[in-house]
């Protein structure tokens, strides 16, 4: 279910300082960023999909999907592509950071209901905070997560402190060594996709369109969570729109239907 836009523009759109309180790598190229405010954040809390811009000094404005909050503390998980996020990785615990948001318009399901979540690689990012969710919703999430090689893999449940109740999770791996073998997309071919209340797909462009392609046909509870350039995060440089669209990812999105993105789609690789 997409939550409705927040009007509630300022602080939202300006940077705050956080301290770094963790910054550790996690898995083959990834990190786990875990900082805190020196401020109190009642006046917002970050719902499930929500991303925030991440200033690296000197550097750039990285967004990240949140992973998860605990009162005063935001947790970010990402993956090393290049000169931002590298530099962040290099960000020493006791310094401080710029962050911009919650942006974006959060996704949840509805009380009781039960979802098929489909991630691909850091895709899994904004999942954490999706299943808390869920626990406070008494909803069910059936998760498969698929990397391409195992050493990706990291123990959620562990790292966020979530009990095993009301979710479930398959880790697929290309290089077969996890619960099943092969690419995600192909793990759920086997799963009953009309016993859920709705679908909804994180991950590599590629893979979305795939997705789409497979399952958003006929269906209006087919969803994708997408990654595009995201500048002033205000809806009004237009840096990330959806093509052929009038929807801006972070006004309308992140996550969008399939039959809302499919222009958007038709770019990826095969």
């Amino acid at each position: 279910m997409l939550l409705e836009k927040d009007e509630n523009k300022i602080p939202r759109f300006s940077f705050r300082p956080f301290k770094i309180i963790e910054n550790i790598q996690i898995a083959s190229n990834t990190f786990l960023l875990v900082v805190e405010s020196a401020n109190s954040l009642d006046h917002f809390s970050a719902k499930p999909f929500n991303f925030f811009n991440i200033w690296v000094p000197r550097v750039d404005e990285i967004p990240l999907s949140i992973a998860y909050q605990n009162g005063k503390r935001l947790f970010f998980l990402y993956k090393l592509r290049g000169l931002g996020t590298k530099t962040l990785a290099q960000q020493k615990v006791g310094s401080f950071i710029g962050i911009k948001g919650p942006l974006g318009r959060g996704f949840e399901p509805k009380r009781g209901e039960k979802w098929l979540i489909v991630a691909g690689g850091i895709g899994i990012a904004p999942i954490p905070m999706l299943i808390k969710r869920a626990l406070e919703l008494d909803a069910k999430l059936d998760i498969f997560w698929g990397v391409r090689v195992s050493t990706e893999f990291f123990d959620i449940a562990k790292i966020f402190g979530l009990p095993s109740k009301a979710w479930s999770i398959v880790r697929v791996s290309e290089d077969c060594m996890a619960d099943f073998c092969g690419l995600v997309i192909d793990a759920i071919r086997s799963v009953n996709v009309d016993k859920y209340d709705g679908i909804i797909a994180i991950g590599p462009q590629e893979m979305l369109k795939t997705f789409c392609k497979q399952y958003g046909e006929g269906r209006e509870n087919t969803y994708v969570s997408l990654e595009t350039i995201v500048k002033c995060g205000m809806g009004i440089c237009g840096s990330c729109y959806i093509r052929e669209s009038e929807k801006l990812l972070c006004v309308d999105g992140p996550v969008f239907r399939c039959s809302e993105v499919a222009k958007q789609l038709e770019g990826a690789s095969a």
